[in-house]
């Protein structure tokens, strides 16, 4: 990751501006000055929309925050009482995959407080470039966990 000057400081005054918001993610961006994602959404199929995806690095700057299911967990901000409150991260989710959209949804379902991408919140990722993948056994594990907790909430 590397982050830009004012990613922080955008997420922050989201987060003070509005109480209903559990946790504000930042516009993650490739080396190409591409939207990798402005945060994401899932359906019952588990199919993940990464939002703005392509996109150019302006995109969707005209507004404050977009509301999603998740956010990266790569850069997120969230409050340590609502997180606490939450239960944390599932252990069940380590060392990584959906750990992110579980807390997301824990607060969503259990806490009533949004998760939003703040897209003026610009972050670069690398991870397509240091091809850090995901091992397919976890992938699925935790997939069909995430299914199983929160099935009834996804979409179609």
């Amino acid at each position: 990751m590397i982050t830009t000057p004012n990613y922080l400081k955008e997420l922050l005054t989201v987060m003070d501006n509005d109480k209903t918001i559990g946790i504000a993610g930042s516009k993650l961006i490739n080396v190409k000055d591409q939207i990798y994602e402005c945060g994401l959404n899932i359906n019952k199929k588990l199919d993940v929309k990464f939002i703005g995806q392509n996109e150019q690095i302006d995109f969707l700057d005209d507004k404050e925050y977009i509301d999603c299911d998740y956010c990266s967990s790569c850069s997120i901000l969230f409050r340590r009482d609502v997180f606490e409150k939450a239960g944390k991260f599932d252990p069940y989710f380590s060392p990584e995959y959906l750990e992110d959209a579980d807390l997301a949804f824990k607060l969503k379902y259990n806490l009533n407080l949004k998760t939003v991408c703040v897209p003026k919140s610009k972050v670069y990722s690398l991870r397509n470039f240091l091809d850090l993948c995901t091992d397919e056994f976890i992938k699925n594990n935790n997939s069909l966990y995430f299914l199983d907790k929160w099935q009834k909430y996804l979409k179609n």
